[in-house]
């Protein structure tokens, strides 16, 4: 391997000759790891088959390599295009000068097929010549009739000031960017590229200096909409230079970027992919890599779309530790480098122990192996009564798992509650039920009721094993990281640790607030989180070892997890001698054989019948008679959101919700309004804030009150111009063709959103509003326009002042109710504002489904299905 990084070095002398800088970071230069010469090697070769490269974690890696491969190109470009110019334009024995000098000399071409110089021969001087750098004098070269002043090897040939780019490669483009021709297409977030193009530099590792960010350096730009003609698919980020294309390229659209692919000449440009979420649409993936090279960037957990593109003929290259770190000072691994983590977290992988200290808890596991019987009859009903009970007395084991020291009598009667809930829902269900089923819900029951009384020794064995792990690793100098369920579990590790001596030593989190930026030895869970949550924390590979509390069945789950987590889907891979055949053609060396996988590669994604199905779908059950289609007249389609404790709800796709996560986590936002969201942008540990009643949006609940007695008038009038949309009878499209007529065209969007977006207090302008009233030809906005433009004014205002209100009361007093969020939501008073519920997302269901408008936008309870207005 040795002997080929050297190749590696040899072939991409840039890795050698730069150092990368993120400016205002610090200031600290890092060295180019050799392991981009592998990036750079397939991306510069003609490619039959696209080749996707996983890597633990991509961080930065893919759009640092796109911007080297565009630098290497770049340089080749400069010789060809002095080559092709000086060719078409001059011939051997031309008289010729170098202006702005006036000598002169005469032209013999370049010195060799491979060479970049050219040959001036001096009249005057037997065998006299100059060599010049092609690059150089192209643009200054021109022909003449003159045969003086005569040039001599020591004739002067002045040259400009070179320009940032051109000290850094050694070209000579003295910033002349309209020969510059895109040298690649990435498919990512546009303001991803640009901060990497904003902030940072490459400069020689020779010298030191001012460092130049790369958007000074090149252009940068993005691809347009669909243009008649290739030559106008690009849209330059800097406007002082129009001509030329931009060196990279960006687009988030995959159905775009195919549409582009499918324009220009087969196999003619080099198309990346940063992160396989963003080539979903397999048809766009089957046109990009039917026609152009296409390169891939995948990340660890990426499992299902490495499946789905290995079975359309993608290849794949798992980069390994040993891969990446070669060459690599260990100094370049630190926190925060912009290629270094990326090394850290491939050698945290090849390193990844995951071990259990083992607890005892024989209550536990009695109930755990009673559940685990109920597998196969779950299967049968998702949505029936049995996955109902089963996923109650799932969640009562998994806290109960989680207790660490004694319990205080509250904790022990609220658990109680639980599983008396439990058996009142079983006895109710009997008759939907096999004697099998019953009988090992019964067993479960008494066993978690067992475990939960004072007597007991619950937590207590978790306890120990938790004090004695932090001691070993303390006493060894490691940093640690400890991994509760949720929030309010976070508070009471917190006084444990207090109590214990461990205060200010160790870090505390949540799965939602794992610190996945930071580097730690030691991953502490105190008890199974669950695959999705565990699989979070592994992949975030912030250490090389994760410990977890585990009583005897949480070590089974374990064992099932590393062997999942370590398997490989099994798809087509890059051959060793392929690997080689990149570099070495004499022999000389050989890339390794890939070792076998401790586990082996799984079909499909799946090893075994294994508890993560089982958890799906206990974890999934709806919850009260959310499994029951709606029989309402009137349906919406909605999406079922699932909250931790009792609570649900369905959400119409436009129905916003107000965002605590923030706040919770924090104590403080940075934002100044209450940021709010819809259900598609929902995560899973958000905390949403739901009015006490009715299913009217919390801010507009609270600016009503701000407004008082005025308010349903103000919305009457400021609805017009929605009752004007509606009564129109036309199409968004027919709007638009009508505002174009007058000269006021808006983008189509724009109108699709005035006509379709219920909760849109008025246009965005009062110009706007008239374009409106004028293609409506509504009478009722025509006569009362500026009584509504006034009505819309007010709403938003008192909207506004409704989100700062809401952000200052919940400031005030969510941070006092933090550790009661996850167990059944929190109610929150707010003064005059009224009160509202604080609950945490579990799931979000995938597609929408029709229910009832009084079903919809509004927090539901699974013990009576009612929002808890009804409650009271």
């Amino acid at each position: 391997m040795e002997h080929i990084f050297k190749l590696i070095g040899e072939r991409f002398p840039l890795l050698q000759r730069l150092v990368v800088q993120r400016v205002g970071k610090g200031e600290v230069s890092e060295r180019l790891p050799p392991f981009l010469g592998i990036l750079l090697a397939v991306m510069g070769t003609p490619l039959e088959r696209p080749t996707c490269f996983v890597l633990p974690r991509r961080g930065e890696v893919a759009r640092l390599a796109v911007v080297l491969h565009a630098l290497q190109q770049f340089v080749k470009e400069q010789q060809q295009v002095s080559r092709e110019y000086i060719n078409a334009h001059f011939n051997d024995g031309d008289m010729v000068r170098v202006t702005p000098g006036k000598h002169v000399f005469r032209y013999r071409g370049f010195e060799s097929d491979t060479s970049d110089s050219i040959k001036l021969e001096a009249l005057h001087e037997t065998g006299g010549w100059r060599r010049v750098r092609a690059a150089d004098i192209m643009d200054r070269l021109e022909k003449t009739t003159l045969k003086k002043p005569l040039g001599s090897l020591a004739s002067p040939i002045h040259s400009p000031p070179r320009e940032p780019i051109d000290e850094l490669l050694g070209t000579s483009s003295y910033g002349n960017q309209s020969l510059i021709k895109n040298a690649a297409v990435l498919l990512d977030s546009q303001s991803g590229l640009k901060a990497i193009a904003e902030s940072v530099a490459f400069l020689p590792l020779s010298l030191a200096g001012q460092a130049t960010v790369l958007e000074r350096l090149f252009p940068f730009g993005q691809l347009e909409q669909t243009r008649s003609s290739a030559t106008g698919w690009f849209q330059k980020w800097q406007s002082q230079n129009p001509t030329g294309e931009p060196l990279v390229a960006v687009t988030h659209s995959a159905e775009l970027l195919a549409t582009y692919c499918l324009s220009v000449p087969t196999r003619s440009k080099l198309i990346a992919v940063n992160g396989l979420s963003r080539i979903r649409n397999l048809q766009a993936y089957d046109d990009i890599s039917g026609t152009q090279n296409l390169v891939l960037f995948a990340d660890l957990d990426d499992e299902e779309m490495i499946q789905s593109l290995g079975e359309r003929g993608c290849r794949f290259w798992w980069l390994t530790g040993s891969e990446m770190s070669m060459g690599v000072d260990t100094a370049l691994t630190r926190r925060g480098s912009l290629i270094g983590q990326a090394v850290k977290w491939a050698n945290n992988l090849d390193n990844l122990v995951m071990n259990a200290e083992q607890c005892e808890n024989r209550e536990l596991e009695r109930c755990c192996l009673d559940l685990e019987k109920l597998r196969e009859s779950v299967g049968e009903n998702p949505d029936g009564p049995l996955t109902k009970l089963a996923s109650r007395g799932w969640r009562i084991l998994n806290d109960a798992c989680a207790v660490i020291g004694t319990p205080d009598e509250a904790a022990y009667q609220q658990g109680r509650e639980h599983v008396a809930a439990l058996r009142r829902e079983l006895e109710v269900n009997k008759v939907w039920l096999s004697q099998e089923s019953i009988v090992a819900l019964t067993n479960v029951a008494d066993a978690l009721d067992a475990v939960l009384t004072p007597t007991t020794t619950l937590g207590i064995s978790k306890s120990e094993a938790l004090r004695r792990l932090l001691e070993d690793a303390l006493k060894a100098g490691l940093r640690c990281v400890l991994v509760a369920r949720n929030e309010g579990q976070a508070g009471s590790l917190s006084k444990w640790l207090r109590e214990h001596g461990f205060a200010m030593k160790v870090k505390v989190c949540s799965p939602r607030t794992f610190p996945d930026g930071e580097d730690f030895d030691h991953v502490v869970c105190v008890s199974w989180l669950g695959f999705n949550r565990m699989k979070q924390i592994a992949t975030s590979l912030v250490a090389p070892r994760i410990e977890i509390l585990a009583y005897p069945f949480e070590q089974r789950w374990l064992k099932q997890f590393e062997r999942r987590i370590k398997s490989r889907p099994l798809v087509p891979c890059v051959p060793s001698s392929e690997k080689t055949a990149l570099f070495v053609s004499d022999g000389r060396a050989t890339w390794p054989e890939e070792p076998t996988p401790e586990f082996p590669s799984r079909q499909g994604g799946t090893i075994e019948a294994d508890i993560f199905l089982f958890e799906d779908r206990l974890r999934l059950a709806r919850k009260g008679m959310a499994a029951t289609p709606s029989s309402a007249v009137e349906t919406v389609s909605s999406r079922y959101v699932s909250f931790f404790g009792d609570s649900f709800a369905f959400l119409t796709e436009s129905h916003k919700v107000p965002i605590a996560t923030e706040f919770v986590s924090k104590g403080t936002g940075s934002t100044r309004q209450l940021p709010e969201r819809v259900v598609a942008d929902f995560k899973e540990g958000d905390f949403i804030v739901f009015p006490e009643s009715g299913d009217r949006e919390l801010t507009q609940e609270v600016a009503d009150k701000l407004l008082g007695e005025r308010a349903p008038e103000l919305r009457t009038v400021a609805h017009l111009w929605k009752d004007a949309l509606s009564n129109c009878k036309i199409s968004p499209e027919a709007f638009l063709d009508y505002a174009k007529d007058l000269g006021q065209a808006r983008h189509l969007a724009t109108i699709r959103h005035w006509f379709s977006e219920s909760s849109q207090i008025g246009p965005q302008t009062r110009d706007d509003l008239a374009l409106i009233q004028i293609v409506t030809r509504d009478s009722e906005l025509e006569r009362r326009a500026e009584e509504v433009w006034i009505a819309i004014e007010q709403l938003r205002s008192a909207h506004h002042a409704a989100g700062n209100r809401l952000r200052d009361a919940l400031l005030q007093r969510l941070p006092s109710l933090i550790e009661k969020i996850e167990e059944n939501g929190t109610e929150i008073a707010l003064g005059e504002l009224g009160s509202a519920w604080v609950v945490q997302v579990e799931s979000v269901a995938p597609d929408g489904e029709p229910r009832g408008y009084t079903e919809v936008n509004r927090l539901l309870w699974e013990r009576t299905n009612l929002d808890f207005s009804d409650l009271l």
